[in-house]
């Protein structure tokens, strides 16, 4: 499915209507990708991801923008995920305040998890704050949950001789997130990046 990264886009004003245009002159005209039976549906719907509303720094939108691009997608047919803060439910941290009302309007909520903790005692750290609060808060709200994981993290990829922030420990680390999801009764979860 499409994922659309509003991240560092230097487009307050027209980021939306990006999005928007694409969508119908690319995806559904131009490349008629929803059409293929490769492109991911929920109840024939086809998925599209819009990433990074609601952080804080460098990301564009008002929660009421967001709320509209949204409800474009859903009116095109679409279902639509929303990558958000990792503190998107109690809006700190990382998120803008006021946007739980656009969170809200998600079909799926995918939380940004990536960085965040680094062995796997961080991982069951975030298991217990914010994920099954998040997801509860989700079931509740009629709102699918998708979290993200990744397989851990090296600067030393570019860096020669610097330390890894989070190692992989042979994939023990990222296996003890995708078993948290597992016992939060999430079916899927977002890996990234590898």
């Amino acid at each position: 499915y499409i994922c659309y990264d509003i991240s560092s886009t230097g487009l307050e004003d027209t980021w939306a209507d990006i999005i928007k245009f694409d969508w119908v002159y690319n995806i559904e005209q131009a490349y008629d990708l929803i059409s293929s039976p490769a492109y991911a549906k929920v109840g024939n719907k086809p998925v599209v991801q819009v990433w990074g509303t609601g952080f804080t720094g460098n990301h564009p939108g008002s929660a009421q923008e967001t709320i509209d691009l949204i409800n474009f997608l859903k009116s095109r047919g679409c279902y639509v995920i929303g990558g958000v803060p990792t503190w998107w439910r109690t809006e700190t941290g990382d998120s803008k305040p006021n946007f739980l009302d656009a969170y809200l309007n998600y079909d799926m909520i995918s939380p940004w998890f990536i960085g965040r903790y680094s062995n796997n005692e961080g991982a069951n750290n975030f298991y217990n704050n914010p994920m099954i609060a998040d997801k509860a808060f989700c079931d509740n709200h009629g709102i699918e949950y998708m979290p993200t994981i990744f397989a851990g993290f090296a600067w030393s990829q570019w860096n020669p001789g610097n330390p890894n922030e989070a190692p992989r420990n042979a994939g023990d680390f990222m296996w003890k997130q995708a078993l948290n999801i597992a016992k939060l009764g999430v079916n899927n979860m977002y890996f990234s990046m590898f």
